[in-house]
């Protein structure tokens, strides 16, 4: 498979670039929820997928931090136990497929409306 940590590095900025020129003149501010793959199955950018959140009652990742130096850091989020109230198609289940999960959301509910422009971002 690919290196996860030189596949977020190489797709990272192009991603957040493409999501910025789509939605920085949006009156509506929307965040979003991004997660890169443990092992990246596709290149980019075929491997993102927008996808709504799981539900999750309690999280279940771990991350496990190792400090190389002053600037820099490795750490692997894993999961702990498996996520009993994941959907086939959302950002946890697709992400462990090997998949960047985009999730458009808000401070109180997933933005489900930013989901058809989100779709129509040239990545």
């Amino acid at each position: 498979g690919l290196n996860s940590f030189l596949f977020a590095e190489k797709c990272g900025s192009k991603l957040c670039l493409s999501i910025y020129k789509k939605f920085s003149l949006s009156c509506k501010k929307i965040a979003f929820n991004v997660n890169f793959p443990a092992n990246p199955q596709k290149q980019y950018p075929d491997c993102i997928k927008i996808t709504p959140i799981g539900r999750r009652y309690a999280s279940n990742f771990a991350i496990n931090l190792h400090i190389k130096s002053e600037n820099s850091y490795m750490a692997k989020i894993d999961s702990v136990t498996k996520n009993s109230s994941s959907a086939p198609e959302d950002d946890y289940s697709s992400c462990l497929a090997g998949y960047i999960t985009v999730s458009p959301i808000s401070m109180h509910i997933i933005e489900e409306s930013v989901f058809k422009e989100l779709k129509k971002v040239q990545f």
